[in-house]
């Protein structure tokens, strides 16, 4: 996870060279669902499916989407590693969780395990301290489980998307991939 998430934080993406030029001049009429062939914040041509990141202000080749997670574009040169991350990152809290609701199933929940003989609690935060154990695993089994949910949404989504040859972008213009040129 750690080693993936690193790589696609620094892998350069492939942003678009300034000056562009592209091989073939493709017009309006060639084209018409991708009519926006020239950035207008960069003041240069662009090739196909690359798009204009507010954040980083580059032009990003085959840009999926800016992640805040990774403090960077997912793009052309980095959609592997960012992929890579979310597969690792899902099954890693999957394992997690698995290994805590266990643990959680087989704790003993009696208070006097956990309470040494002859201390007398007077307070809430003494019980808390004595009984952190179980509630730890509680805490950890809930944000195992919530990890499991939000990356793996995220993991099935950018799955279909690849099977498809999609990015986020191109599916907001394309809602239905059959219509899409790529």
């Amino acid at each position: 996870v750690i080693i993936t998430h690193i790589k696609s934080m620094f892998t350069s993406l492939g942003y678009v060279p300034i000056p562009y030029t592209p091989l073939k001049q493709i017009t309006i009429e060639q084209n018409p669902k991708r009519p926006e062939i020239f950035c207008n914040k960069c003041n240069n041509p662009r090739p196909p499916r690359s798009h204009h990141c507010k954040i980083c202000d580059k032009c990003t080749l085959r840009m999926d989407h800016h992640c805040k997670w990774i403090a960077n574009c997912v793009g052309y040169k980095n959609q592997k590693y960012f992929y890579q991350f979310l597969f690792y990152a899902s099954f890693g809290n999957t394992i997690a969780f698995i290994i805590l609701f266990f643990r959680l199933c087989n704790i003993d929940y009696h208070i006097e395990t956990y309470i040494p003989k002859g201390i007398k609690i007077t307070n809430v935060f003494q019980l808390i301290i004595y009984m952190w154990e179980p509630i730890q695993l509680f805490i950890g089994c809930i944000c195992a489980f919530a990890m499991v949910i939000g990356i793996g949404k995220i993991f099935h989504k950018q799955t279909i998307m690849l099977l498809n040859n999609q990015t986020t972008i191109d599916a907001k213009m394309f809602p239905k991939w059959e219509e899409s040129p790529y």
